[in-house]
């Protein structure tokens, strides 16, 4: 992970023709080597993968354009477990949580 301006970005950011999702104005958790917490945070999804996590301001700006946004006022987003079986799908733990 590498850190750019007020956001970490994170491996397969490169992938931009993949659909984006922007969650955002979320408190978020990481399990990164900082721990870090973002209050009014932003995540953003490339494909399956998390390309970038920053303040929602600044996320907004750089990638709301171009992406799906949802706004996730007022809830958290914590770090869960991707899961590995061929048949499944990679995303349905996020959506499981979302919905």
């Amino acid at each position: 992970m590498e850190k750019k301006d007020d956001k970490a970005v994170l491996e397969g950011e490169e992938a931009a023709e993949e659909t984006r999702l922007l969650l955002h104005s979320a408190c978020i958790v990481t399990m990164g080597p900082d721990a870090a917490v973002y209050r009014d945070g932003a995540l953003l999804i490339t494909g399956s993968n998390i390309t970038a996590i920053g303040k929602t301001e600044s996320m907004l700006a750089q990638y709301g354009s171009s992406s799906q946004v949802h706004d996730l006022s007022g809830r958290w987003i914590l770090p869960g477990k991707k899961l590995q079986h061929p048949s499944s799908k990679s995303h349905h733990n996020l959506w499981s949580f979302l919905s």
